[in-house]
């Protein structure tokens, strides 16, 4: 990072971000399960999203296309 001229993020600022993302009832004891929640929420709404994006751009009318055999 210092040889590209941008300064070296510290690693409790990454975990003070992550546990930030992730919201957990308790900000001691962070456990898999929230972390868990966390990704499987963010999966969804990325997925809809995508879902989204390729509807708009035509890419789901090919799998509506009836193929024939060619022989």
């Amino acid at each position: 990072m210092e040889c590209m001229a941008e300064e070296t993020v510290l690693f409790e600022d990454i975990l003070c971000q992550i546990v930030d993302m992730i919201r957990p009832e308790e900000r001691e004891n962070l456990t898999l399960t929230e972390w868990d929640r966390f990704a499987h929420r963010e999966f969804i709404r990325l997925s809809m999203e995508e879902d989204i994006e390729d509807a708009s751009n035509g890419s789901g009318d090919i799998w509506d296309e009836s193929f024939e055999a060619p022989f």
